[in-house]
């Protein structure tokens, strides 16, 4: 039997041990990038191959480099914490109370097939954090000409959630084939 509960807690652990600071990174960076919109120079022409090529304001150009920046530096530390650490031992019991409950046999088998999501998962992420949108293109103007607050309300979302999503589940499939699928063939 199923129990979507476990499974919501195992996400949020998860997510919660990712990086080292979860309530900084998660919550008050996106406010100080949000802040810093009111800060922005007037001469501002980016740092990334998108924003240098957009046809926006200087705030748009420095949002799409921050929430550039912002998703690169989740993809970072949380491999670098998960590399070096790991998770506490507590997380990889609730993995694999909840894998034990939640998955069958064929999703057991799919998550050993996830190494060749790695390169696809590199790719969206260089996609995620350099290109996005980087054609002149005329569909993207009033998207660039908007104003920031309401494109950081409307990026956030798509760009930095997506990553963090993105990084979550290949940590968590990487959990599962370290610590869990070990210990599922032994029982």
């Amino acid at each position: 039997m199923k129990d979507s509960k476990l499974s919501y807690r195992t996400v949020f652990l998860v997510v919660q041990h990712m990086v080292f600071f979860p309530k900084i990174v998660f919550i008050g960076i996106p406010i100080i990038i949000f802040i810093s919109l009111f800060y922005v120079p007037a001469d501002y022409s980016g740092l990334s191959i998108h924003s240098k090529t957009m046809w926006g304001t200087a705030q748009n150009k420095w949002l799409f480099d921050a929430f550039g920046l912002y998703c690169f530096l989740i993809v970072i530390l949380s491999m670098l914490k998960y590399f070096i650490f790991g998770f506490p031992p507590y997380v990889t019991e609730m993995i694999k109370k909840n894998i034990q409950i939640n998955a069958t046999s064929e999703e057991l088998s799919k998550v050993s097939l996830t190494i060749l999501g790695y390169p696809f998962f590199l790719l969206l992420m260089l996609y995620l954090f350099f290109l996005g949108n980087a054609s002149n293109d005329p569909r993207f103007m009033d998207l660039f000409q908007r104003n920031v607050f309401i494109n950081f309300f409307m990026i956030y979302p798509i760009k930095c959630l997506t990553s963090i999503w993105f990084t979550f589940s290949i940590i968590y499939s990487m959990e599962i084939k370290r610590n869990v699928l070990p210990y599922i063939k032994e029982n």
